[in-house]
């Protein structure tokens, strides 16, 4: 069975969650005198849908997975370096010198790890039950984790020996992301519930209902303060990563919120909505700021360069926007 757009098939849950104990907005409007902050700079036709992009440490490099292949470009001139087959969701090292992919079909239980500069394949790592949903390296490069499954997994990058196995959960759980100190990870399951959970014993410290199916739907702030929440209904939903608090509750006038990326210097927070536009909101009471439109269909990832004064946007439209931050 193919593990194909199914990753990000529509799940409608709305979230019936008390005013009294959050801030709700509805986002509709910008200032009334906007400024552009992003201008669409570049487009990128490539051949597929593009399910999910991720860019190199230093910049230099953008990879973006299509059905079952990984195109790896240049960001200067979009030429294309690389190519890796029969992958699935991936991430770079934090070094840039390793891209490390799950299978694309449901029978093949590997995760692949490349050497970036010239596409060899240096380690297969076997998973005993099912394949692997996605993948993340710790910020010290030391870890590799990859949800499987109900599974959570790690793996020592120095000899990639296991580390540890535990269940994450009773249902499939389908995306992971590592706070950018590395002390916390969070992870979403096929029933839209976001679990957080503490690094150095994999416990479990918060659970948070009604929030993301999967994809490229949790981001955390650049200080690893806040974790944003989305998924496949209209709302997202900023929480305090220390006490499980939520602190902003955002609803969007659409059918859907399809990926979330922080700024790295954590002044901007991109979502990218079902219809195709992108909603810039400001971190400081997340308002809109911007609205980018050059997408017809929704965009599947959003991922900013590490200088932040770049966006990158990819979707079912096969098209990957570049956008850079005005002077």
């Amino acid at each position: 069975m193919q593990y194909k757009a199914h990753r990000f098939a529509v799940l409608l849950t709305l979230c019936g969650l008390l005013a009294t104990v959050f801030s709700i907005a509805t986002v509709n409007t910008v200032d009334a005198h906007p400024q552009a902050i992003f201008k669409l700079t570049n487009s990128i036709r490539t051949e597929d849908t593009v399910l999910r992009m991720r860019i190199s440490p230093d910049g230099t490099l953008i990879a973006a997975l299509a059905p079952a292949t990984i195109t790896l470009r240049r960001t200067l001139d979009a030429a294309v370096v690389q190519t890796f087959t029969n992958a699935g969701m991936f991430t770079f090292s934090p070094n840039g010198q390793l891209l490390a992919a799950g299978g694309w079909t449901s029978d093949d239980h590997t995760i692949r790890i490349w050497n970036v500069s010239d596409g060899q394949l240096l380690q297969t790592l076997l998973l005993p039950d099912t394949f692997a949903l996605d993948v993340a390296f710790t910020p010290d490069g030391q870890r590799l984790l990859a949800v499987s499954g109900t599974q959570i997994v790690a793996w020592n990058t120095n000899d990639w020996s296991l580390l540890w196995s535990v269940q994450g959960d009773d249902v499939a759980t389908r995306t992971v992301v590592i706070s950018p100190d590395g002390q916390t990870f969070a992870t979403t399951n096929e029933s839209a519930l976001v679990k957080l959970w503490r690094m150095r014993d994999v416990r479990l410290l918060h659970t948070f209902a009604n929030q993301s199916w999967g994809g490229d739907t949790l981001s955390y702030s650049p200080d690893s303060q806040f974790l944003a929440t989305g998924g496949f209904d209209t709302n997202i939903s900023i929480w305090k990563v220390s006490t499980g608090r939520l602190v902003k509750h955002i609803n969007f006038n659409s059918g859907g919120v399809y990926s979330l990326a922080y700024q790295p210097s954590g002044d901007f927070l991109a979502v990218s909505l079902a219809e195709g536009p992108i909603q810039l909101l400001q971190t400081r009471g997340y308002n809109l700021k911007q609205t980018l439109t050059g997408h017809v269909s929704g965009v599947n990832s959003l991922i900013f360069k590490s200088d932040g004064r770049t966006l990158f946007s990819g979707g079912s439209d096969s098209v990957i926007n570049v956008w850079s931050q005005a002077q």
